[in-house]
């Protein structure tokens, strides 16, 4: 008897790099880059005004990295940069520059990675972040189009799986991996 190992319940998701790389940084570009500027969710031309509001917030001493400027950085952002700006940095930068609907839609988001990282998590807990990203999901095109969805995006209808099997998402995220190649080098 050979065992088969199961390839699906033995990958997990590294939101690191599907969430904050990818799905962060993509909503930062969509709503800032100037090549969005005729598009519905863009705030492009407010982008100034958002490097303000990032530089008035004075981080707590266990964020080691001050806010860096939207307009000349984000596409440059560390890992924990991102981290920072989906959990703490984002909401009240962004709070009346983006349209109601793109706010209430990413703060789906927002809501669904956080409790994922919860250091205890309820099956309820669980189960309310899979309702949240299934309909940042669902409303995904509607708000940005076809064309702008992504793996990363798919993936996050998985993330509720992987803390199921394994525990919160910061557990087996490359965060540490990262830190150690850095370490290296």
């Amino acid at each position: 008897d050979s065992i088969c190992p199961d390839i699906i319940n033995g990958t997990c998701i590294d939101y690191m790099h599907s969430v904050l790389f990818g799905l962060v940084r993509r909503l930062l570009s969509l709503w800032f880059d100037t090549k969005y500027s005729n598009e519905s969710f863009s705030i492009s031309n407010c982008v100034d005004v958002a490097d303000q509001h990032l530089s008035n917030i004075k981080p707590p001493y266990y964020i080691h990295r001050h806010p860096r400027s939207i307009k000349e950085h984000a596409k440059y952002w560390k890992a924990s940069e991102c981290r920072t700006w989906l959990f703490f940095y984002s909401v009240p930068v962004l709070f009346r520059l983006l349209k109601t609907e793109v706010f209430q839609h990413y703060l789906l988001l927002v809501d669904a990675i956080f409790i994922l990282n919860l250091a205890s998590i309820s099956n309820e807990q669980v189960n309310h972040s899979e309702e949240l990203l299934i309909k940042f999901c669902s409303l995904f095109s509607t708000i940005y189009g076809e064309q702008h969805m992504s793996a990363n995006l798919h993936q996050l209808l998985h993330l509720h799986d992987n803390v199921k099997q394994l525990g919160p998402l910061w557990v087996y995220s490359c965060f540490s991996f990262e830190s150690m190649n850095g370490k290296l080098v």
